[in-house]
């Protein structure tokens, strides 16, 4: 999932024939941001003077483009609403398709700076609510939607019990991958990540408690929808 990260390094614009193309010089700009937030720079710290020289532009042309450093926060974080959304795996049995999911979302979230920025932009949230919305929106939404496109194609082909509640897995599924993450941002020495070999038996744990196959008439439903 090199694509991920490879979307956001910063390209600086060429200089060889002429001034570089706005769309270049702009892309450069967002990608700047995002970097070095991700590098684990604070929003304080940020400023148009770092922005330019990872970018290599002068500080005039960003001032050409945004007044303050909001409204740049504001571009880069909407430019991210752009990132393509990987096609869902079909490797054939819904167990699979969920791991390989897993595996992709945990390695988007360890490796990707538009999933390593959310450190930064936590405090945002009471501060700027409106700003950083659809961020995390598309952080923790749309990802964990992947999730649940999987499990309701699971329900859908058989492999898991017709009356999943393939929301609150999801959830569950998400969190855990959340958690995951979150240690790297720990202070002081970093905690010791599960190895990726764990999404698969987290996912086996899980699925013993999924499958159709392991339902019986005396046993009592898990993760079932509750009724109305």
């Amino acid at each position: 999932m090199t694509s991920d990260v490879a979307y956001w390094r910063v390209a600086k614009p060429s200089r060889a024939r002429g001034r570089p193309r706005k769309s270049e010089v702009d892309r450069a700009l967002l990608a700047a941001t995002v970097q070095l937030l991700a590098e684990g720079l604070t929003l304080d710290a940020l400023s148009f003077g770092k922005i330019a020289d990872r970018a290599g532009v002068s500080k005039a042309t960003i001032y050409r483009r945004w007044r303050d450093k909001r409204g740049l926060l504001e571009a880069a974080l909407k430019d991210l609403e752009r990132r393509p959304v990987r096609p869902l795996p079909r490797a054939g049995c819904a167990h699979d398709d969920l791991v390989m999911t897993l595996r992709q979302i945990r390695q988007w979230l360890h490796e990707s700076p538009e999933a390593q920025i959310m450190p930064q932009l936590v405090g945002e949230i009471r501060r700027n609510p409106r700003l950083v919305e659809n961020y995390f929106v598309r952080i923790l939404q749309t990802e964990r939607h992947r999730l649940r496109q999987i499990l309701d194609h699971g329900v859908a082909t058989g492999d898991f019990r017709r009356d999943l509640d393939t929301e609150l897995v999801s959830r569950m599924l998400y969190g855990m991958l959340m958690v995951d993450m979150w240690r790297l941002f720990q202070p002081g020495p970093p905690e010791a990540v599960p190895a990726v070999d764990e999404t698969e038996r987290a996912v086996r744990e899980l699925t013993r408690g999924l499958l159709s196959t392991q339902v019986g008439p005396a046993r009592r439903p898990v993760f079932s929808r509750q009724k109305a």
